[in-house]
């Protein structure tokens, strides 16, 4: 039977699941709330593949007076919610849809390490059991879903590309919100590193 796996930073599911449709892709735990892939492998909610959905958005895109935001669910409890307007967030000089997602990226990254940080947040059952698993040194995996291939190809594939190309896309030019993939690239291998686990998308 194909198990789920990961490839670079994309969380490729088995076959049978990628068929269904997209709601029924993911489950819920039945205890604790928070999202999961449903998966061959472990048809309930186990905890040892975590699910969280991030999105960005921009009203007026790109122009004087843009507003944009970031929305990140991790379950279906309004604690497992967190939406931040761009005012709130560091470093942001354009006001775009990309950059909305790649904020929403690098937020859902940050909001992974305050879980893992958390063992007791939404003590849950099945939660432990992962945690055993982890301390026989399996390796845990956070998926981040997002509705824009902007992000996910561009930390999978582009950003790659562009680092072999001495950070240049292929027409010689510097890339577009190259600053933010960085920045994503190193939250995403500092939680890692440090919640040991992997993060992908």
């Amino acid at each position: 039977m194909p198990q789920p796996r990961i490839e670079g930073r994309l969380w490729v599911n088995c076959p049978t699941i990628t068929n269904l449709d997209y709601d029924e892709q993911f489950t819920v735990c039945r205890q604790c709330k928070q999202f999961a892939p449903r998966c061959c492998t472990h048809p309930r909610s186990c905890h040892f593949h975590s699910l969280i959905f991030a999105d960005g958005a921009c009203l007026n895109n790109g122009n004087i007076g843009a507003r944009a935001g970031v929305g990140i669910a991790v379950g279906l409890g309004g604690e497992d919610h967190f939406s931040m307007p761009f005012s709130s967030l560091e470093g942001v000089s354009e006001r775009t849809n990309q950059v909305a997602e790649l904020k929403a990226a690098i937020e859902a990254v940050n909001i992974i390490d305050l879980l893992e940080c958390d063992a007791e947040l939404k003590p849950c059952e099945r939660k432990e059991l992962m945690r055993d698993k982890v301390s026989n040194g399996e390796i845990r995996s956070w998926i981040i879903a997002m509705d824009l291939e902007y992000v996910v190809k561009g930390i999978s594939e582009w950003l790659p590309n562009w680092k072999m190309n001495g950070f240049l896309t292929s027409q010689r030019k510097c890339p577009k919100n190259l600053d933010l993939f960085m920045s994503l690239e190193e939250s995403i291998r500092k939680v890692e590193q440090r919640r040991k686990t992997i993060i992908c998308f």
